[in-house]
């Protein structure tokens, strides 16, 4: 005997093939749009002149201009998770240029519950444990970032002896990304030669340097 054949309708032939191209299609728009959010810089802000002289105080949240170095300033949000490239970007740029001055301004909520929790982020952990003599600085509210025209977390500014400002920007070619980029071989020069400022700011690839919990771009698998 002759087995039988199964035998698919046209209809439910053109149903499986409409539900496989339209999940092809999502996977494709979802690739897209993560990617093209992987690479769409924040806000950089207006290069300043010289150093704001507001920020100079007997605060402990004061920043201050170290007029004998190069003063590098690192703008981060600790729970940002784009932020873990900058950082080990900028690590492994100063120990190549011990001569720098680092201060990290961390920012931390005027409302936070658990003000510990943001001050002792693995990133500040980092700064701390890889770059001596790196000043941390809690900038609640982020007043400090405002000054600075600092609006992404990762930016990063240079001001060399007589307190100008001669580089702005990032140093990551992308969210969390780690590849060699302008930003970064531009603050390397900076460093080297102590003089700019550079034609432009580079791109800053972060999280709003304000941003709450629930603003964050957190990453796939990420928990604040």
């Amino acid at each position: 005997m002759t087995p039988a054949v199964a035998v698919t309708s046209p209809r439910r032939l053109w149903r499986h093939g409409v539900i496989g191209t339209m999940w092809l299609v999502g996977c494709f728009a979802a690739t897209y749009l993560a990617m093209a959010y992987d690479y769409t810089p924040g806000r950089v802000g207006q290069r300043l002149t010289l150093w704001p002289t507001e920020t100079e105080s007997s605060s402990p949240a004061a920043l201050i201009h170290h007029p004998d170095q190069t003063t590098v300033l690192a703008f981060l949000h600790p729970r940002c998770v784009c932020t873990r490239a900058t950082v080990q970007q900028l690590v492994r740029t100063l120990a190549a240029h011990p001569g720098a001055v680092a201060i990290a301004s961390v920012f931390v909520p005027l409302d936070v519950s658990d003000q510990p929790a943001w001050e002792e982020s693995d990133y500040v952990k980092t700064i701390r444990t890889e770059v001596p003599g790196a000043r941390m600085v809690f900038d609640r509210g982020g007043v400090q970032a405002q000054r600075f025209g600092a609006f992404t977390s990762g930016t990063i500014l240079v001001y060399d002896r007589q307190g100008r400002e001669i580089f702005r920007g990032g140093i990551t070619d992308r969210r969390g990304g780690e590849r060699e980029n302008p930003g970064l071989q531009q603050l390397a020069l900076t460093l080297t030669e102590g003089r700019g400022p550079q034609a432009e700011p580079t791109p800053v690839f972060g999280c709003p340097i304000t941003a709450s919990d629930d603003e964050l771009w957190q990453g796939p698998g990420a928990t604040p």
